[in-house]
């Protein structure tokens, strides 16, 4: 058996282990995220993002538009997936509901200046 057969007779057999035994595995793995929280963060950015752990370990440790330091989080092009920084999640859902639209986040804040908000 040459290396790509190995391999796939490998992805075979663990794809159908898993099927046979997805609810066990499903809780193990949902169990080991619930007990280790950090972990499972470094994991995920690392899958997400391709952020190593030392590299998670420089990011901002507050948020880039407000200074918050509560509820960080990774904000992202949704169409090439890069990380563009790290803001709280106000200020990500924020930005979120404006589409990321540069030119309505310039109306948004037309409109608090015409009505007299301040800064």
């Amino acid at each position: 058996m040459d290396k790509e057969e190995l391999h796939a007779y490998h992805k075979k057999y663990h794809k159908d282990w898993y099927q046979r035994n997805k609810k066990s595995s499903d809780a193990q793995s949902k169990k080991w995220a619930h007990d280790n929280p950090e972990k499972q963060r470094i994991m995920m950015r690392k899958c997400r993002y391709g952020l190593s752990e030392k590299q998670q370990s420089m990011l901002a440790e507050k948020c880039e538009i407000c200074g918050s330091n509560v509820k960080l989080v990774i904000d992202h092009d949704h169409e090439t997936n890069t990380m563009r920084g790290v803001l709280c999640n106000g200020c990500n859902t924020g930005l979120g509901f404006f589409k990321d639209d540069v030119d309505s986040l310039r109306q948004a804040v037309k409109y608090l200046n015409d009505k007299g908000v301040k800064a």
